[in-house]
């Protein structure tokens, strides 16, 4: 029961941020300027910044270091 009261306002708190911001605004992107839904700017901007902060925390790249197995010195 908590979790669907919770969901619940999370869902208003969501829809009343969208309503808020659903009038058109000037934005001025590097080289264009136009009058896009500053929800849709924001969606995009936290799209782009979650592929990149996937990106740059991917499993896999982080560099190891003394990754021989059975070196039981001690740091």
């Amino acid at each position: 029961m908590a979790k669907v009261v919770v969901a619940l306002f999370v869902i208003v708190i969501l829809m009343i941020f969208i309503i808020a911001n659903a009038k058109p605004e000037p934005v001025s992107f590097v080289f264009v300027t136009s009058h896009p839904k500053l929800i849709w700017v924001m969606l995009a901007c936290a799209l782009l910044g979650g592929i990149a902060g996937y990106l740059i925390g991917k499993p896999g790249r982080q560099v190891h270091l003394h990754d021989r197995r059975g070196d039981e010195t001690p740091r």
